[in-house]
């Protein structure tokens, strides 16, 4: 089951509690998340927390978390390109 599935069936008194468990466990840690990620885990813990919500809001805050996890993503590899390109460069001046 996917966990855009398992959001489908948070009616059901054990889903519910796990993923109050899980939102409650993510809140915790949200201070050490990664700049690059906190709007990610923020949106997945309103994902979270929006378990009760119609189905139509599910999928909005599932859109946004999406939205969220691919640009933390993009953020990393840009970061690392232009943090491997410097070392490459000064790799390169220190040869000469």
């Amino acid at each position: 089951m996917t966990l855009r599935d398992l959001l489908g069936q948070a009616g059901d008194p054990v889903v519910a509690d796990e993923l109050t468990r899980r939102a409650t466990a993510l809140n915790r840690v949200l201070p050490a998340v990664h700049p690059f990620y906190r709007n990610a885990a923020l949106s997945f813990g309103e994902l979270l927390a929006g378990r009760n919500k119609s189905a139509e809001r599910r999928e909005s805050l599932w859109t946004a978390f999406e939205a969220d996890w691919r640009d933390a993503n993009e953020l990393a590899a840009a970061s690392a390109a232009a943090l491997d390109a410097i070392e490459l460069s000064r790799s390169l001046s220190s040869n000469k």
